[in-house]
């Protein structure tokens, strides 16, 4: 049965490899990240490498360093998800302390 995903961080390393390998199963895939264009271009990579796929896959921007940020990510999520089954937290983060 298809899932629905969320990736923080879906489009480079192992958020990416591990985005192509769940699309390539049939689920459906939102990807959160910062950049816009990167994301785009990793959905076109996944969608041509996995062309039998039955799932979805797209893109939300998210930034974690601001609050409204995150917050209209979940919003979209909310909207675009009747329920989200699995949450794969690969986003880093870095925080500089004085």
């Amino acid at each position: 049965m298809p899932k629905n995903i969320v990736i923080t961080g879906g489009n480079s390393g192992i958020g990416l490899e591990t985005a192509r390998g769940l699309y390539g199963d049939g689920h459906s895939i939102i990807i959160g990240s910062r950049n816009e264009q990167k994301s785009l271009e990793a959905i076109k990579n996944i969608q041509q490498s996995r062309p039998q796929s039955t799932g979805s896959i797209k893109y939300f921007s998210l930034d974690l360093a601001k609050r409204e940020s995150v917050e209209r990510f979940a919003s979209s999520v909310k909207e675009d998800f009747r329920h989200l089954d699995i949450l794969i937290n690969n986003s880093g983060l870095i925080r500089n302390e004085k």
